[in-house]
């Protein structure tokens, strides 16, 4: 089967999107438009006529093209229309490899490789909500459903909204402050795929109000497979009363007694993980890939 790298001006967007409509990941990371918004560049290498697609976001300092992780995109990597052999997905990163001298680039969960020193393994936590509510419940941690109980006896309430705007600024205003690399033009980068995603209908905002204010909020995208956990933000009023527990689970109750499941989308960061396994979320881990070609002395900068 033919395996050719295309600039992004000679990709089929349409036949592209169908390739990631009927993949088997059923992620939205690698939907053409999403990588619009929020990549600077990017290509990608196509299997066949499209039975599977491999993005391929870069760009370039010091005259160098690099592949690097886009902002708010999980996981990429091969996606296919059924399950790959993994001596294509190793011809795929060959191929990358001869374009690129240096990659840093996560793969999805279908994407297996053998034992490999170019791999390291990421956390994402997901939650089956084929259960009742009821019976999901019962695998929260106690501290979980303390929280829950403390948010519902301060009269927190969980409502839809418009827009992911207040999210993003609750956002920013808090955790942002610490996050140095995430710029300006990141933010409004994102404020922009919220927009096209709810065009899409499948964009689901949710705000936690006390006292009739917005103290936390989430954005969600769902698929036909999954609700997807992409980004919140809240303040010091809602950590101290369960907001966030409280608002994941009146999505988890939402959605509960469906075939869909809950993506936590990560997290290595141990406190996250802990917060997440609270819910009773599994571990369904991916695979990050560094590639460094660079040569001396460029090569130290990218370690």
């Amino acid at each position: 089967m033919e395996i050719k790298y295309l600039e992004n001006k000679n990709i089929d967007k349409h036949k592209w999107d169908a390739c990631v409509q009927q993949s088997i990941q059923q992620l939205p990371y690698a939907y053409s438009w999403y990588l619009d918004e929020l990549c600077e560049n990017w290509d990608g290498i196509v299997v066949g006529d499209y039975d599977a697609i491999f993005p391929l976001p870069w760009n370039k300092k010091f005259a160098i093209k690099y592949v690097y992780p886009p902002f708010f995109i999980q996981q990429l990597g091969l996606y296919s229309k059924s399950q790959t052999d993994e001596n294509i997905l190793i011809e795929v990163l060959k191929i990358a490899n001869s374009k690129f001298k240096f990659l840093e680039y996560y793969l999805n969960s279908f994407n297996g490789l053998k034992a490999s020193g170019l791999t390291t393994e990421r956390v994402n936590y997901e939650l089956n909500l084929s259960c009742s509510h009821d019976e999901i419940k019962k695998g929260y941690s106690e501290n979980c459903r303390r929280n829950i109980k403390k948010a519902q006896q301060k009269g927190l309430t969980v409502v839809d909204a418009p827009k992911a705007l207040e999210v993003i600024n609750l956002f920013q205003a808090e955790k942002g402050k610490s996050i140095k690399a995430l710029s300006k033009k990141d933010y409004i980068r994102f404020e922009e795929l919220m927009d096209v995603c709810d065009y899409k209908a499948i964009l689901k905002v949710k705000h936690v109000l006390l006292n009739g204010e917005v103290c936390a909020g989430a954005c969600f995208l769902k698929t036909a497979e999954k609700i997807i956990f992409l980004f919140s933000g809240n303040n010091e009023a809602a950590r101290n009363s369960g907001a966030m527990p409280f608002l994941i689970d009146s999505v988890i109750q939402e959605y509960s007694g469906q075939k869909l499941i809950f993506d936590f989308e990560g997290s290595n960061d141990e406190n996250l993980g802990r917060f997440y396994q609270s819910f009773g979320a599994v571990n369904h881990p991916y695979l990050f890939v560094k590639i460094n070609r660079l040569g001396f002395p460029l090569k130290l900068l990218k370690r």
